[in-house]
């Protein structure tokens, strides 16, 4: 995803090799994933991946380690959003991309497993409201009542788990990337040519 280039400086041994560094340089750029969201004009502006760069250093931001699954999602969303444009998914559809499938399965015929899944959910979404430039989230009421959402006070009911599985949720990238997104779909239409 990204080229990495570490320069290190300092005394060298015998073999060429810098054992106790004076000086650590590392260079980060975008790898070639990025290309997929430059246009011509944007390149040439050196413009064109401003918004995602922000949206990038605010998901390098989550803990990996006690937030790993936030961070799998972020990550998961933001390569989505080229081409998922509604932003609308199901819970189990998002688990399943991010978890193996043995975890879902396992939290379906044990209720304390499946408690602490949907808590590790809730506290997934957590993080992402309270990124700095937060990703947009909204739940479908049809589908995804308040009861099994984080904070709620309502008892959790019988069923829950398969309850929040099958729930729909939309979840856009923080802003100004959907519509940024929207515009580049929009310019993608091309009208037929009249002969």
């Amino acid at each position: 995803m990204w080229n990495i280039q570490i320069q290190l400086t300092g005394q060298q041994n015998l073999e060429g090799k810098i054992e106790q560094p004076d000086e650590v340089y590392i260079t980060v750029q975008p790898g070639l994933w990025t290309h997929a969201f430059l246009n011509k004009a944007g390149y040439f502006a050196k413009e064109a991946l401003y918004q995602f760069g922000s949206g990038a250093q605010e998901i390098l931001k989550i803990d990996a380690y006690h937030d790993e699954l936030a961070l799998r999602l972020a990550l998961h969303l933001t390569m989505e959003s080229r081409f998922h444009t509604s932003g609308c998914y199901k819970v189990e559809t998002l688990l399943k991309a991010l978890l193996c499938q043995t975890v879902i399965d396992i939290a379906r015929s044990d209720r304390r497993k499946a408690y602490t899944l949907m808590n590790s959910w809730n506290h997934t979404l957590e993080v992402l409201l309270k990124l700095q430039r937060a990703f947009q989230i909204e739940f479908d009421q049809e589908t995804y009542p308040e009861w099994p959402r984080s904070g709620s006070k309502y008892r959790k009911k019988r069923g829950y788990f398969d309850t929040l599985l099958a729930a729909l949720i939309t979840i856009h990238p923080p802003a100004p990337i959907p519509q940024l997104l929207a515009t580049k779909a929009e310019l993608k239409q091309v009208q037929p040519r009249l002969k």
